[in-house]
This record gives C-alpha cells, structure tokens and sequence, in this order.
C-alpha cells in the first residue's frame, strides 16, 4: 500500500482500518493496533478486533475503570471533523457496525478529558472543529463565538447546540 502524501502518524489511543473491500465479510477485521505507554498510571489501548459480520469491536485495556471513553471517527485521515461512535466505560469493548464503509479512522477520548482548561470537553471541540484544544485561526476558543450568533462556544456547549451552524 501507499500513502499519499506520506505515512500516517497514529497517535496514542488511535487506530483505523483502511479500504476494506467488503464490508459484508468479516476477513479483514483482524487488525489490532495498540499505543503505549499512556496515562499516569500505566498503558492504556484502543484495539480493533473481529465481530459478526458488517461490524467490528473496539476495545480498551489499561484505562482507570471509572472512566468513559468516547470513540470518534471520521472517514479519511484528512478528514476535519469526528463523529461520536459509542462509549466505552473502563476496559471494556463496543460493537461498531460498518455501514457499508471501507475506511475509518478511530480515536478514544476521555469523556472528561479538557486538554486546555477552558471548560468545553475534548471530545465535543474534535466533533465541531476537529482537534481537540481551541484556537483563535478558526474560533474554536471557549470564549469565541465561531458563527457569530451572539453566543460562546461555551454556552453552545452547555446548551448542546452546534457552534459552527446558524439557524
């Protein structure tokens, strides 16, 4: 296989598969990946393992048993934005179908994981802006309000609404 324009850098709690050309069967399903070391206290791994047909399992192993992960992905490692998937409480696994696609890409995020401090998750930024700190380039800070409705991106938050669309 080749990468265009280079090899992707998976980093830690990713994985992904890639053009898997059919989604019925489950081949090729096989394909674990896991990154370490992460966290304070030991390895924490995010695995893809084979499932019924049309589906595949993600798994954690090593994380702190009282936290819930998100899995996000999106379809091409270009990709800007993730998509919430399911949760995944401590070390445990979720069933993901395919839906008829052939290529994600799949991250872990804590579910109260906030890297900058201000208030809004992880997670939530990775869905709307697709990473997972703020920054002023694309309004994406607590305090910015990216389609200038008026509210911050952390009353959006709060108020479960969708920062980027107006309407």
């Amino acid at each position: 296989m080749t990468w265009a324009p280079t090899e992707p850098v998976i980093s830690v709690g990713q994985s992904f598969w890639y053009q898997k050309a059919d989604t019925s069967v489950n081949d090729l399903w096989i394909q674990e990946f896991t990154a370490v070391p992460y966290s304070d206290s030991g390895t924490v791994c995010l695995g893809i393992t084979q499932a019924p047909a049309g589906s595949f399992t993600m798994s954690i192993n090593g994380a702190p048993g009282a936290n819930t992960y998100y899995i996000m992905s999106k379809p091409t490692l270009g990709g800007l934005y993730w998509s919430y998937e399911t949760s995944v409480l401590g070390n445990s696994s979720a069933t993901i179908l395919a839906n008829g696609r052939t290529s994600l890409f799949l991250v872990a995020v804590n579910s109260l994981g906030d890297s900058d401090g201000d208030g809004i998750p992880d997670w939530w930024l990775m869905q709307y802006f697709g990473h997972p700190t703020g920054m002023a380039s694309d309004k994406s800070r607590a305090q910015d309000d990216a389609n200038g409705d008026g509210l911050s991106n952390r009353q959006k938050f709060v108020n479960r609404s969708n920062p980027r669309y107006l309407g």
